[in-house]
């Protein structure tokens, strides 16, 4: 009898019913779904992801190498930004930064402001995200940048650089009306020159090298001088992936939002 007694019990103890047992089940395992993202994440981002230390970009043509939906982004921005001023500069493409993604470009400058424009269609796998930016770049080389991009910026923020979003703008007339009283609000130097015609392509170059740069300085990157490229350090790809995971994207995309909501406001731009 003794022996039935002890596997009666040992039987009801596997049965599931032990509520620290049942709390493993209800909080340990989502707990762990979502914090595989914030584990793996990172490991892959360090031991895959670099950057070029001589980035490629191939002019191209826009009425031949253009995909449908590029063609009526870039159309559309055309229109737009030549209506404001600028004039449409050269049509870019670069592969290869990142596994498996493309980049489209066209670029623009402004004649008499020396401001800056690009219409840009980014896409990896199934991810296609389309947006215009207003750059204003001042002598000391600080800049402020507007655009309607819906992903938040995963790099480090620095200083100097301010970055304005309003996502899904897709009025350009606002957005570079946004973009004026953004640059209006702080005191700057003088803006600087705008490269001539065909100077574009190597000042997109040169502005990656520099976000590269700035992003080493406080340690989200590393550039390995003997294979060339920038390296994710652990800080870089910890901080980088975390804030693309949920629910802390959701998060960062809600205040991206409400500080963009909040200059039209300022401004009377609603």
């Amino acid at each position: 009898m003794a022996c039935c007694s002890i596997s009666s019990t040992r039987r009801t103890h596997r049965t599931g019913n032990d509520p620290v047992e049942l709390w493993v089940y209800l909080i340990g395992i989502p707990a762990a779904l979502v914090l595989i993202p914030y584990i793996l994440g990172p490991i892959l981002v360090k031991a895959t992801q670099k950057l070029p230390g001589k980035p490629e970009l191939r002019a191209i043509d826009p009425q031949e190498d253009l995909p449908r939906e590029v063609h009526e982004l870039f159309g559309d921005a055309i229109a737009a930004l030549g209506a404001q001023g600028f004039s449409e500069m050269s049509f870019l493409l670069q592969e290869g930064q990142i596994a498996g993604q493309t980049v489209h470009m066209c670029t623009f400058a402004h004649p008499q402001t020396n401001e800056l424009a690009m219409a840009t269609y980014v896409q990896q796998k199934e991810i296609r995200v389309p947006f215009v930016e207003y750059v204003t770049r001042f002598e000391d080389r600080s800049s402020v940048t507007t655009n309607n991009s819906t992903q938040v910026n995963p790099l480090a923020v620095v200083s100097h650089k301010r970055l304005v979003q309003l996502p899904g703008l897709a009025d350009l007339k606002t957005l570079y009306a946004v973009h004026h009283a953004a640059v209006g609000e702080d005191t700057h130097p003088p803006v600087r020159t705008a490269p001539a015609a065909g100077g574009l392509k190597a000042l997109v170059i040169e502005s990656m090298l520099e976000v590269y740069d700035e992003q080493c300085e406080v340690g989200y990157l590393y550039k390995d001088e003997a294979a060339c490229v920038y390296r994710f350090t652990w800080k870089g790809a910890l901080l980088m992936t975390w804030q693309l995971c949920w629910p802390v994207k959701g998060i960062l995309e809600a205040r991206m939002k409400a500080r963009g909501e909040a200059l039209l406001m300022r401004h009377g731009l609603t």
